[in-house]
């Protein structure tokens, strides 16, 4: 019996233009009052994730930061950091790259001046209720004074040799999570390893599990349930892991078409 469902937010619950649609939202109100719970694990940092955690309204742990930071009714409950040392010479090698980085911490993004940057700053300002800490530097010591959750590095041009280097290195976790962009994290810290330790933390099995997403930062969350669904729009790795894909992808709340005609969401007909 289907008992949990975590999903991924952009792309998934969230269309291109980072909205959330409202039948996204009365169907998953819809599972939770059949009993299942619900879950989220984002790429996003928990004050950029806010917003959208604040409507969803999960009754499940929240994994941020692709699982290095995980909160429960408003407490922490796991936590891993990439430390300052190894922070600097990542944010170093980037740098002597070209290659753009922002600086992830609970609720303070911090990196160069860059169009992501930018982006951050315009978003921090059109949710006020949602303070984000931004802050813009070029300077190593202040971006890399402290550990962070996850180092966000993109390749403006796609063609750098250093940004495909970067999945060979075996002291932090690297994904891609859209085509120009890496997420690196902590070793243990991705979203497979963060959805076990929301089923660990609600008393769930695989089995008993479903999943949501759309990039190759889900693919090992999607892999490690029964019941995983890649959307529509999903890159090839994520269709890969994933058992079933969505008839419709995220510009047509295809979570919300999917929670309401496939089977296993069904009350009474998810054994």
């Amino acid at each position: 019996m289907l008992k949990l469902v975590v999903f991924d937010l952009d792309n998934t619950l969230l269309d291109a233009r980072k909205r959330l649609d409202a039948s996204v939202v009365e169907a998953i109100d819809r599972l939770k009052a059949s009993g299942i719970k619900v879950g989220i694990a984002t790429g996003r940092t928990a004050g950029v994730a806010r917003p959208f955690i604040d409507r969803i309204r999960p009754d499940a742990p929240v994994a941020y930061n692709n699982g290095s930071l995980i909160e429960h009714q408003g407490e922490v409950v796991h936590e891993s950091t990439i430390p300052p040392e190894t922070l600097r010479k990542l944010i170093r090698e980037a740098a002597s790259a070209g290659l753009e980085v922002v600086v992830y911490r609970h609720s303070h993004l911090l990196g160069p001046p860059s169009e992501r940057m930018q982006f951050f700053e315009d978003y921090s300002e059109l949710l006020s209720r949602f303070p984000v800490r931004i802050t813009v530097t070029e300077d190593l010591d202040t971006l890399s004074a402290e550990a962070a959750h996850k180092l966000l590095i993109e390749d403006p041009s796609g063609e750098s040799p250093a940004f495909e280097r970067l999945f060979h290195r075996g002291d932090v976790h690297v994904t891609r999570s859209q085509q120009f962009f890496i997420d690196v994290t902590p070793k243990s810290a991705h979203k497979g390893a963060a959805i076990q330790r929301i089923m660990k933390l609600v008393g769930v099995s695989p089995e008993e599990t479903a999943a949501f997403g759309d990039n190759d930062n889900d693919a090992e969350m999607l892999a490690a349930v029964r019941f995983s669904f890649a959307m529509k729009n999903a890159t090839i790795k994520a269709k890969q892991a994933a058992v079933h894909v969505t008839a419709l992808d995220a510009e047509h709340a295809g979570v919300a078409d999917t929670l309401n005609h496939h089977d296993i969401f069904k009350v009474g007909e998810n054994g």
